[in-house]
């Protein structure tokens, strides 16, 4: 995949996307990036692809290979917001990618801030809408395309429901409080003029501070880097993006061809905490009713329509937005 390091000169070379990135600072590369910019060398001056404004550096490993592009970019408010200017002004085809060394105002569920410090991995993906289920699975078929590809790296995620990413096992062992795992990603789907953009953020190296959680989260949040000694770390987020997002692609369009309840079955195959119990939270009752409205059920599985069902003791009821914390067996 040919990566290319954007570089603005001037404010007037680098146009609208000057208010939402940063280029390189080459002395001092964001942390976590050494690696891989060194792994990528020689890097030489060409031209962006088209619509990108500013000039840029791309790797001389792999500028060639006609593969969908990754945009580096050293710092962006969000690579959601980069991907969005992008994709409106022709910059990013499907499947092209921008990558940003950290975020300033990431974004998650519900607008809520995505802790975004250097050394994770923030990705905006620019994607086609599935043709088979419909774009209201489009969350969910991202989702299961992300964890199959990270699977073949020997990396077991599964989906908390309805966007998160979560380490069930490190070297074969449970991870997390009673094997619940941790929350180790996100994403986040936006759409804009026709141009379906999946932001994606995953914690490589480092956590966000217990006081940036959301109030009641479900599980702790953790990393994919278990050893804190850098020479036993994995790949660095561009070399780890590299690795990921041809396999994703090729889950991705795999998925958009199934049927709805196709695509459902491989989701319920990683869908978290399926068949344990679950305290279930409405995120639209008052927060004063918080503990009136919580209540205690067994997660079943998904409709067609990516809502999550959950079975009571008065039966079953689905739900298309709602909190769900483990509960102990």
């Amino acid at each position: 995949m040919p990566v290319y390091i954007w570089q603005a000169e001037t404010p007037e070379a680098a146009g609208l996307i000057k208010d939402f990135a940063k280029p390189l600072d080459w002395t001092a590369p964001p942390d976590g990036w050494g690696h891989d910019l060194v792994e990528l060398a020689m890097w030489d001056e060409a031209p962006c692809p088209p619509g990108v404004p500013g000039s840029c550096m791309v790797s001389e490993v792999n500028k060639d290979d006609g593969d969908p592009a990754i945009i580096f970019f050293s710092a962006a408010s969000s690579a959601l917001d980069v991907s969005r200017e992008l994709g409106a002004s022709g910059g990013l085809q499907e499947w092209d990618s921008v990558i940003a060394g950290s975020q300033w105002a990431g974004r998650g569920q519900l607008r809520r801030g995505w802790h975004s410090p250097e050394g994770n991995m923030y990705v905006g993906w620019r994607i086609p809408s599935p043709a088979g289920p419909g774009e209201e699975l489009a969350s969910i078929v991202t989702g299961v395309a992300l964890a199959e590809a990270f699977s073949e790296l020997g990396i077991e995620l599964e989906l908390k429901w309805p966007n998160d990413l979560v380490l069930v096992q490190c070297e074969g062992r449970p991870v997390g409080e009673r094997g619940w795992g941790l929350k180790v990603g996100g994403i986040l789907l936006e759409e804009r003029g026709g141009v379906l953009i999946a932001g994606i953020g995953v914690n490589l190296n480092e956590t966000p501070p217990a006081e940036k959680l959301r109030d009641g989260h479900a599980v702790p949040a953790g990393c994919l880097v278990q050893d804190p000694d850098p020479t036993k770390r994995r790949a660095g987020p561009l070399a780890l993006w590299q690795a990921v997002a041809p396999a994703a692609r090729r889950h991705y369009e795999e998925l958009a061809q199934l049927s709805a309840a196709e695509v459902v079955e491989r989701a319920e195959a990683r869908l978290a905490w399926k068949g344990r119990p679950v305290s279930v939270w409405h995120e639209s009752s008052p927060k004063e009713h918080l503990d009136f409205d919580k209540r205690a059920g067994t997660i079943v599985g998904l409709t067609v329509h990516g809502a999550i069902r959950i079975a009571f003791d008065d039966g079953e009821k689905t739900f298309s937005s709602a909190q769900l914390t483990p509960l102990e067996s």
